[in-house]
């Protein structure tokens, strides 16, 4: 081994993704297939890149099988053309778009709950007969 080279453990800590997650990626074909050096794998600076790669874009909201698709053709690294991954950021954003403007119509919508709520409560305390009742449970 050189000393560029890594097995999964260090390249796992270097990148701060688990044995696990590495190996998944490599199974989806999100990371070029690594060389052997008996029974391990060995990494070099293209799994490092990879990896870093795609822990950025999941930290985006960009699933794997997103990534898959980019990556389908080619190693992540190469596969990703400009106008691939611009393509992909913009329709991440045009998700996100619609996300917020969900939560923004739901944020509305509990703001006039909140209003409803308090306009029956100031109706319930303002009723005659209910303050009766409250008084005769005392």
């Amino acid at each position: 081994m050189s000393g560029n080279d890594l097995r999964i453990g260090a390249l796992s800590q270097l990148t701060g993704a688990s044995p696990k997650a590495l190996r998944l990626y490599e199974e989806l074909g999100l990371l070029p297939t690594p060389r052997r050096s008996g029974s391990y794998r060995v990494y070099e600076q293209e799994h490092v890149d990879a990896v870093m790669l795609i822990r950025q874009a999941q930290g985006l909201g960009f699933k794997l099988r997103d990534l898959q698709a980019l990556a389908s053709q080619a190693p992540l690294v190469e596969a990703v053309s400009l106008k691939l991954a611009l393509q992909a950021v913009k329709d991440k954003r045009q998700e996100l778009a619609q996300q917020i403007a969900a939560l923004q119509a739901q944020a509305l919508q509990l703001a006039q709950f909140e209003a409803d709520l308090a306009g029956a409560h100031e109706l319930a305390c303002a009723c005659p007969q209910l303050q009766a009742r409250r008084s005769s449970k005392k």
